[in-house]
């Protein structure tokens, strides 16, 4: 995450320097800079953030470097060289502070924390504890704390965080809030901005369903709502502009939902059957996929048990829809992750419990073979 976030910032750097009037640009500025702090340890960094090299060479190199190599520099950084590693975290809090002195204030925003390599979170360590970076810089991590247990890296870094703020005499600024599901009352509230009415009495009980349904969860409850109206359990009246609905009707058909995974796979089966059977695929692939080698299991389609599939999409057809439908999310350019994981598990529990430990064993027989082959 906190590649792609510099990389998104040195593609902004460039974007300005491309519609800059002035002979001075800002890249020639920030390239002088980097040079003069970096030297040779420059050319380290722009091999693995996006754009960086474009800004070095003031536009000169069109093609942005790979960003899938940062993850195994650092993997490799830790294995054959301390001292490289030393050097590149160093280069990554100069870089940093050069940034930050143009872009004032610089807020990095990371999500998904729980998922996040020990590599990552070093570097994110590291630049949260830089008191000697005089910019404002703010580094705000979100992470889901039902999947982070007291043994995850992430709760080190933070008891480190601590111990280097009572040491840094308030020049390093902590705070942690915890962000709990939606109460009665908010989802009442959520209700009546999302089908614009002002009387709190009127959605109440639509309201309390929905948080029956859905445990206040926002993620949940904006899918519960979509799949009400796809139902036509909730319905616009264009002759009295507003939205209609029975509650009595809605508690009564979706009583069967107990929980958000009953929801998102009811949803999924209205797709057609070669997207369900696509969507099981990527359920066994993990919370994030390339591309690549989701399509190196669809092209063996045939080896599943699917109904009878008659369409025939590509398998990059098929990532635009299931993005477009907010199952799945682009990370970057070929790369995607579950919108959440109840989506990915909705997914896996598309495949039926007898077959399934068959269907995951034909996938990773054609990893096999694939990789075997190249």
């Amino acid at each position: 995450a906190i590649l792609e976030v510099f990389g998104e910032l040195c593609r902004r750097v460039v974007t300005m320097n491309s519609n800059a009037e002035e002979k001075s640009s800002i890249c020639d500025e920030i390239a002088e800079q980097l040079c003069s702090e970096l030297q040779d340890e420059v050319h380290l960094l722009a091999k693995i953030i996006p754009y960086l090299g474009q800004i070095i060479t003031s536009g000169v190199n069109n093609s942005p470097p790979d960003a899938s190599n940062l993850r195994t520099s650092l993997q490799q950084n830790y294995v054959k060289s301390d001292d490289r590693r030393t050097r590149l975290l160093y280069a990554f809090r100069v870089f940093t502070r050069i940034m930050s002195s143009f872009f004032q204030p610089l807020i990095i925003l990371l999500d998904d924390l729980q998922w996040a390599d020990v590599s990552s979170l070093e570097i994110i360590e590291l630049l949260v504890s830089d008191t000697q970076n005089k910019n404002p810089v703010m580094i705000i991590g979100c992470y889901r704390s039902n999947e982070v247990d007291k043994n995850h890296p992430l709760l080190s870094m933070q008891r480190n965080l601590m111990e280097k703020k009572e040491a840094s005499d308030k020049l390093l600024q902590l705070t942690q809030i915890e962000l709990d599901n939606l109460g009665e009352n908010e989802v009442n509230r959520a209700i009546m901005a999302l089908l614009s009415i002002d009387d709190a009495t009127k959605t109440r009980e639509l309201a309390d369903i929905c948080y029956k349904r859905t445990e206040g969860n926002p993620f949940f409850l904006v899918e519960f709502v979509k799949v009400l109206e796809e139902e036509g359990l909730l319905s616009f009246h264009l002759g009295l502009f507003r939205w209609k609905w029975d509650a009595a009707e809605i508690a009564s058909k979706t009583a069967s939902t107990q929980n958000v995974v009953d929801l998102l796979q009811v949803k999924m089966r209205k797709l057609s059957l070669e997207a369900q059977g696509f969507l099981q695929c990527a359920a066994c692939l993990g919370s994030s996929f390339t591309s690549e080698s989701l399509g190196m299991i669809w092209q063996h389609q045939n080896v599943f048990d699917f109904k009878s599939i008659s369409a025939k999409k590509s398998t990059n057809e098929l990532l635009a829809e299931m993005t477009g439908g907010h199952y799945l999310e682009m990370l970057e350019i070929g790369k995607f992750r579950w919108a959440h994981d109840k989506v990915q598990q909705a997914a896996s529990s598309l495949t039926e419990e007898g077959s399934l430990a068959s269907f995951r064993r034909n996938i990773g027989e054609i990893w096999y073979r694939e990789l075997g082959e190249g």
